[in-house]
């Protein structure tokens, strides 16, 4: 009886030995470090004042692609324009926008 308890003990302890990992000196948090929340933050305050400049049609048909995921036909019915004018509107306002953000000219 005493041998079955010792030997299960034992068993346990190596088990338990084995799943235990040290904890290397040079492992990084991964969560995201002040400065790359202010600088995302930075970039989030220029693109909505990016946003802001660009003519009503322009800014809506970009949103409705960009953030609602809608289709070039669901904004050119949102809008009441065709679909190749859908189109065109929202590949310029990617144009004026990019130029209105600093560092992508």
């Amino acid at each position: 009886y005493l041998l079955t308890i010792a030997r299960r003990y034992y068993l346990e302890t190596r088990l338990r030995r084995r799943r235990d990992v040290p904890i290397s000196e040079t492992v990084r948090d991964l969560r995201a470090e002040p400065s790359a929340h202010a600088e995302a933050s930075t970039e989030l305050a220029a693109v909505n004042a990016a946003l802001g400049r660009l003519p009503e049609d322009d800014r809506s048909a970009i949103i409705m692609r960009a953030l609602h995921v809608m289709s070039y036909e669901d904004i050119a019915r949102s809008l009441g324009i065709s679909i190749a004018a859908a189109k065109v509107k929202v590949h310029r306002a990617r144009l004026m926008l990019a130029g209105l953000l600093p560092g992508h000219r």
